[in-house]
């Protein structure tokens, strides 16, 4: 397991490059929903994952929109070709390995337990954005039962929907949840909770779709 080696000087300028490469590559970045900025505590939060963008998306809104040190776990073998991402708070993990998944989940769990943001992309893999069902693997389930803490980690869903509309390039939609409440899930075992979770992400990305494709963007606002 590859750990996390933040460097203050390179986040600030690598924020920079990728708020250029978001410009360059995509029409406008849209959201809907509260920043977070002033949630304090632990948070956990996951996504959706379709594409090679979704981890510099994570990177500049955690840096510009949610104002928070995001921890996220990322590919072994993609951390090994881009080392510079441990650089901005990604950690690995290599899913041939269960001792190394475990060595990832409690390395996640420890930044947690210091009041830290962790980030997931409970598919496992880059599935096309419209695939149903998500098929959360289990490493959600266990970190939101994290251990030390006196209440569990609020946790939040963050949707990611691309779409060409009408222009050259492409626009980013951004959906952040409410939070998901502690009452609703922490009754149910692992199992049961991943499916919760998966079935949260659904609905919010389904509607997130849904508004896209018949164009309703009142409720957003434009990012970049």
């Amino acid at each position: 397991m590859i750990p996390a080696k933040r460097q203050p000087a390179f986040e600030w300028l690598f924020s920079h490059i990728v708020h250029a490469m978001l410009k360059q590559h995509f029409s406008a970045v849209y959201v809907r929903g509260e920043s977070k900025r002033n949630v304090t505590g632990p948070m956990l939060l996951f996504s959706n994952h379709s594409n090679w963008w979704d981890g510099l998306v994570c990177f500049y809104l955690s840096r510009s929109l949610l104002r928070k040190d995001v921890y996220m776990m990322m590919h072994e073998k993609g951390l090994k070709q881009h080392p510079y991402f441990s650089w901005i708070g990604a950690f690995s993990v290599d899913k041939s390995s269960q001792r190394d998944i475990m060595r990832s989940l409690h390395y996640a769990e420890a930044r947690l337990q210091d009041q830290h943001t962790v980030w997931l992309f409970p598919q496992g893999d880059e599935y096309h954005q419209d695939t149903r069902p998500l098929l959360f693997e289990p490493g959600l389930s266990y970190l939101s039962q994290c251990q030390g803490l006196h209440t569990p980690p609020t946790i939040y869903s963050i949707a990611f929907y691309y779409s060409y509309i009408h222009r050259k390039k492409p626009g980013l939609f951004i959906d952040i949840s409410a939070h998901l409440p502690i009452k609703d899930w922490e009754h149910l075992n692992r199992k049961q909770r991943s499916l919760y979770f998966e079935n949260a992400l659904t609905e919010q990305l389904n509607s997130l779709r849904t508004d896209v494709l018949q164009r309703s963007y009142a409720s957003f606002d434009v990012l970049l």
